[in-house]
């Protein structure tokens, strides 16, 4: 512990606040990068630099604590970046240590006193039961992340982050100085007015919230720099002039309206990075609205869904979509790339742009019923999962040419999922090279006349609307030699596996 503390107090100060904070998080617990990041800016752990962002401050400290093994056993999201991490036990005992009576994680039981010096309160269990006595003599509460469901909001002028189940701001509660709120898994009516008297926030995380509406105020909180909303499936409209938070850096889902203030071109200056979710892009009324949105202007991109829904385009409609679409070009930044219900024919020729697209590690292409032909998918040299669902007119994935002899298709594929693909022939147009090395798990679901590809790495079939189960099943023996579970199901036709066909798991 010694050796410990000595690498502890060679630290920059800012280092050691952001260390010592982790104590909040119980042994073993895995700690999100982006989470522990914006629970650091709440607290005030780190600030912007110059012209250095506060988020990258906050990667900067993350980085310095990783390598000097503070943190352990970081782990990669499916897009390869690293997304968490562990503690050490015995860096885990140096940060409680540290800490003292200021960090307190409540596991089980009642918790019916705390200490006046307690800063950071982790509720771990919904089978807690708190005694909201316990908070009166708490004056200086900073963080209280509540995971028990305990329905609680302590009444405390110094809270800077909080995460509950339920929010609904009384007038005892003085919230002035909350950076940071995370709302996640409530069921009830929910209009989150309240938000709007929280005049320092800085995060607003929104979760699993099934009738939640956003206030049309919102726009009143211009310190906001992170709007994180995940499965809220009940919003159908964005607050108007959302363009005028100009600190905004994160807005996970934005859905397009036809009111004045809900168009896409409010996208336009806001410096936004991460996942960007564009829905109800059918109300875009034409392509100059679509290249307001900039969307090629923002380079700290990773993740980018376009989705088209109701009757997106009909006929009678005077909006050319293929435009739209080709004025929706994204940065090269990109790492996982989610389309759905496009109506058009032709895809746009950024999506045959290698140059584009040549960092994309994942592709869903969805519903988009009238296309007769995919990007060039197969020359992206770090595309590693490929979805494909809902297409009448596709004959094969992938219709390049390949001239060069070392050249392989889908080089890093790994997972390959094929749906309602009705006149789907092969993967290639020409199969005369080699593909999918890597491929080890392909799922096909209604591709009647698929041809089975050599395909020398893949260990799992699933198959669904098989139409031809001899022919099938005979190709998957021939072209399939290390498969390992195979699950098949609504099949026509007799199904006898070749006998050298050995599975370790077989479900019909």
């Amino acid at each position: 512990m010694r050796a410990l503390k000595l690498s502890y107090s060679n630290l920059e100060l800012s280092l050691r606040r952001c260390f010592s904070f982790c104590a909040i998080f119980p042994k073993d617990f895995e700690i999100v990068k982006e989470e522990v990041i914006h629970l650091w800016m709440a607290n005030g752990f780190i600030k912007s630099e110059g012209n250095v962002e506060v988020e990258d401050v906050g990667n900067k400290v993350w980085k310095k604590l990783d390598r000097r093994s503070f943190f352990q056993e970081a782990q990669s999201d499916e897009i390869g970046m690293i997304g968490s991490c562990k503690m050490y036990d015995l860096f885990h005992d140096l940060a409680q240590s540290i800490m003292g009576e200021e960090c307190m994680i409540i596991e089980k039981g009642r918790l019916t006193q705390l200490s006046t010096r307690v800063h950071h309160l982790h509720v771990l269990s919904s089978n807690i039961s708190v005694d909201m006595a316990a908070f009166k003599k708490v004056e200086s509460l900073r963080t209280f992340l509540d995971f028990g469901n305990t329905g609680l909001v302590p009444s405390t002028r110094c809270l800077r982050a909080l995460c509950i189940s339920y929010f609904v701001l009384s007038p005892r509660n003085d919230l002035a100085h909350l950076r940071y709120l995370s709302v996640r898994w409530s069921s009830k009516a929910c209009l989150l007015n309240s938000i709007c008297q929280l005049p320092k926030l800085q995060i607003l995380k929104l979760e699993n919230m099934s009738q939640l509406r956003l206030p049309k105020e919102l726009t009143q909180l211009q310190d906001l720099r992170h709007i994180v909303i995940n499965k809220c499936e009940s919003i159908s409209e964005m607050p108007p002039n959302i363009g005028k938070l100009r600190h905004l850096r994160t807005l996970s889902t934005y859905i397009v309206g036809s009111k004045a203030g809900c168009e896409l071109t409010e996208l336009h200056s806001l410096k936004l990075g991460g996942t960007l979710r564009i829905e109800g892009l059918e109300n875009v009324p034409n392509e100059w609205d679509a290249k307001q949105a900039n969307l090629i202007g923002k380079k700290d991109l990773n993740i980018l869904h376009l989705s088209w829904g109701g009757s997106a385009n009909s006929e009678g409609s005077n909006v050319n979509v293929e435009r739209v679409l080709g004025a929706l070009q994204p940065p090269s930044t990109l790492k996982s790339f989610v389309m759905k219900g496009y109506k058009g024919r032709q895809l746009s020729s950024w999506m045959r742009n290698g140059a584009v697209l040549r960092d994309l590690v994942e592709v869903k292409l969805l519903d988009c019923d009238n296309c007769e032909e995919l990007p060039p998918l197969g020359k992206l040299p770090q595309l590693k999962r490929l979805d494909v669902r809902g297409m009448k007119n596709v004959k094969w994935i992938d219709g390049e040419s390949y001239e060069a002899v070392e050249e392989k298709a889908f080089p890093s594929l790994e997972e390959l999922r094929v749906e309602n693909l009705p006149t789907l022939e092969r993967l290639l147009r020409d199969e005369g090279i080699e593909m999918v090395p890597r491929l080890s798990q392909l799922r096909i679901d209604g591709v009647m006349n698929l041809k089975v590809p050599h395909l020398p790495s893949a260990e799992k079939l699933y198959a669904r609307r098989i139409d031809a189960a001899t022919s099938f099943i005979e190709g998957v023996g021939e072209n399939m030699g290390c498969l390992k579970t195979l699950d098949i199901r609504v099949i026509k036709g007799v199904m006898v596996l070749p006998y050298h066909l050995k599975v370790e798991y077989l479900q019909v």
